[in-house]
């Protein structure tokens, strides 16, 4: 995180700028530390942006109308697709280190394994979606949601 502290001096005339009842010497202080504060800019590295984002969608499943199964499933496929990520980087890690080969075909089973489970919890949701009377709107929710 990068935090720029260019100080800015901004005045304002809204009601939420303007200090509140206090002694004297407080609002001057609050004042002051309210105009530094205008002058301040975060900025989030990409992998912040990406954790953001990721809350973010994972907020859009929790709010959709879907019924909790398929919820859930939703929820364990990117689970299962964000740890398939990480094993691939591994792996790839690995590969390029010139690993014991042991560590490498270790690193490939569970890849394997969570790839297999991943393609169990796909049929699952098409399975869920199929049993439950959902709307095609639904439907396509739920898949839109599930690869992304």
């Amino acid at each position: 995180m990068r935090i720029d502290s260019t100080p800015t001096l901004v005045t304002s005339t809204s009601p939420a700028a303007a200090p509140v009842a206090a002694p004297e010497g407080q609002q001057e202080q609050a004042k002051s530390v309210r105009e530094l504060g205008q002058g301040i800019k975060v900025t989030l590295s990409e992998q912040a942006q990406a954790r953001a984002a990721g809350s973010n969608k994972d907020q859009a499943v929790a709010d959709s109308d879907l019924p909790d199964t398929i919820k859930s499933l939703i929820e364990h496929i990117r689970e299962l697709k964000a740890q398939i990520a990480e094993k691939q980087a591994e792996l790839a890690a690995l590969q390029r280190a010139a690993a014991d080969p042991e560590q490498v075909k270790q690193v490939q089973q569970q890849l394997s394994s969570l790839t297999s489970a991943l393609t169990t919890a796909y049929a699952s949701l098409a399975t869920a979606l199929d049993d439950n009377s959902l709307s095609d709107d639904q439907k396509m929710a739920a898949l839109n949601m599930s690869m992304s």
